[in-house]
């Protein structure tokens, strides 16, 4: 699965295709639709990301040492998610 990094560069790949001189006012709508879909996929891979992180500290307990908590705010900026079982992107 893309992180959600990647699908914000797609939608904006998208959004910068709909903006084309010369472009069919239905093709554009579509094409900013799929830009939008991929920019709230982003943002929900992301606040997935935050919930995940927050999940894992909660189980952690009292003894969640502080450099553990540097480690997952970095790994936060580039989460990596597996798609469900079923499903394949591109």
């Amino acid at each position: 699965m893309l992180s959600a990094r990647q699908y914000r560069k797609l939608a904006k790949a998208y959004r910068a295709q709909a903006a084309a001189p010369g472009l069919a006012s239905n093709k554009a709508t579509l094409l900013k639709n799929i830009s939008r879909s991929l920019s709230a996929l982003a943002s929900q891979l992301e606040m997935l990301a935050v919930t995940t992180t927050r999940s894992r500290r909660h189980r952690a307990g009292p003894g969640h040492d502080r450099a553990d908590s540097c480690s997952d705010q970095a790994a936060d900026q580039h989460p990596k998610h597996d798609a469900p079982s079923g499903f394949s992107f591109m």
